[in-house]
């Protein structure tokens, strides 16, 4: 078996744990700054994208339990289908990478202030939100990469559970390996039958010569 579907099942499940790790950092992260400094100036300011990461935490860690809750009981259910998983790993790969990003610009005053509880937590949480970004970046890019380069960009392809066609392939694909396979052992493929076949000598019919010819003739 493929060590693909494996790869994409362990990293799923990593994932997970991973946004747990995320939203109880993050938490701690904004109760720290709001006893420190009032929610008035987290909200106003760049610190309100820990509640961006806790958000999106929050939406991770319920999507890759439940993605591998019916991988795991019904593998062949249309809400895990690639186009689906992919759509959603897309979503919040955007999600992560935008709140990160507007957290990382207070990166230089957590470096600054870092003997402060505070700073440190908002270090941790950056280091967290790329972290994460990174995992989902993965999965999706391995997904749809991988799908693309054996099975193609069919409807029918990607209406499939990733793990489904690592594991079994497409008809499609299917087929066409079967088919190479028995032109490669050398099998004979059946022929056309013929229109057009030579007349036998017992189905050879003469004309008879016309009489005017023959009256010249003679």
């Amino acid at each position: 078996m493929s060590i693909i579907s494996p790869l994409a099942t362990s990293l799923k499940v990593f994932a997970a744990f991973w946004a747990l790790c995320t939203l109880g950092i993050s938490a701690g992260f904004i109760g720290r700054v709001n006893y420190d400094f009032g929610t008035y100036i987290v909200n106003n300011s760049n610190l309100a994208a820990g509640i961006a990461l806790i958000a999106a935490s929050t939406l991770a860690l319920p999507y890759f339990l439940t993605v591998l809750f019916i991988q795991f009981t019904r593998p062949e259910h249309g809400l895990i289908s690639t186009m689906l998983d992919t759509i959603s790993l897309g979503v919040l790969f955007i999600f992560f990478l935008g709140a990160t990003a507007a957290l990382s610009r207070l990166q230089s005053i957590f470096t600054e202030y870092d003997r402060y509880i505070f700073a440190k937590l908002g270090s941790t949480t950056v280091g967290a939100g790329w972290a994460m970004t990174g995992i989902i970046l993965a999965i999706l890019l391995l997904e749809v990469i991988y799908t693309l380069k054996h099975f193609g960009g069919s409807h029918s392809v990607w209406r499939t559970p990733f793990n489904q066609l690592v594991r079994n392939g497409h008809s499609n694909t299917r087929v066409t390996s079967v088919s190479s396979k028995r032109g490669a052992g050398g099998t004979p493929a059946s022929e056309p039958m013929s229109m057009s076949r030579a007349p036998t000598a017992g189905h050879i019919s003469v004309p008879a010569p016309r009489q005017g010819s023959a009256s010249q003739q003679n």
